[in-house]
């Protein structure tokens, strides 16, 4: 797998800023799932062409705010500015290196400023929708399917994502052979999804871990960031 290894020293994009970058239009679509790039940051680079909701009044839960300023501000004074931190030139170097070294399954924190198109990020689970659970159910049936065994999905253990031409999940699930009884084992399964079809693109027991320093935030039991 082919990582992009430019480098950007580091974003301070407003808010604003952000919202005018992306698409200005995002469809709503009720019944369907919610986008979980939009539910995440806000925004969604498919714009109609993503098949998935996009409420207008959906509050994104990956913002994380820095405020610039003293906390107080005197009379007359302007409102602080709200950016959205990014890596410097040091820490995307590193992520680069992570993402090639593990195939994008251990990745780290990734500042929101960051999270653009081919910049594979982690999503909290408690954050996630149905998506990534029902793609890593779709991934262990082929893989049953393949190698005549009889795994069930236990649960999911980490998600990564990023948008290039569609959305890429990289998945790290838990599942229990049912025929054999043994314990469940962790698999890793990477999947492209666009809105005309879904393709699961590797599905394995997962790999060795990267040997750099993990991100902040990431542990086998991926936490909220």
């Amino acid at each position: 797998m082919q990582i992009p290894t430019s480098v950007s020293t580091q974003s301070t994009t407003t808010i604003s800023e952000r919202r005018r970058d992306g698409p200005i239009l995002h469809p709503e679509r009720p019944g369907k799932p919610v986008c979980g790039i939009y539910q995440y940051d806000g925004t969604c680079d498919f714009g109609f062409a993503c098949p998935f909701d996009h409420p207008k009044d959906l509050q994104p839960t990956g913002l994380v705010m820095e405020q610039q300023g003293p906390k107080k501000r005197k009379r007359g004074e302007k409102k602080p500015r709200l950016t959205l931190r990014g890596f410097t030139f040091e820490q995307q170097e590193a992520h680069f290196k992570r993402a090639n070294e593990t195939e994008g399954f251990h990745v780290g924190y990734v500042p929101l400023g960051s999270r653009r198109g081919g910049i594979i990020y982690p999503v909290p689970l408690s954050q996630c929708s149905s998506i990534p659970k029902n793609l890593a159910k779709l991934a262990i049936k082929g893989y049953n399917e393949e190698h005549a065994t009889t795994y069930k999905f236990v649960k999911l253990i980490r998600v990564n994502m990023k948008s290039v031409g569609g959305i890429v999940y990289y998945i790290t699930f838990q599942a229990k052979d049912m025929k054999s009884g043994s314990r469940p084992q962790n698999f890793q399964t990477r999947v492209f999804q666009s809105i005309r079809d879904t393709k699961v693109r590797l599905c394995r027991l997962e790999q060795k871990k990267s040997t750099l320093p993990e991100g902040p935030g990431e542990t086998s039991q991926q936490q909220d960031q």
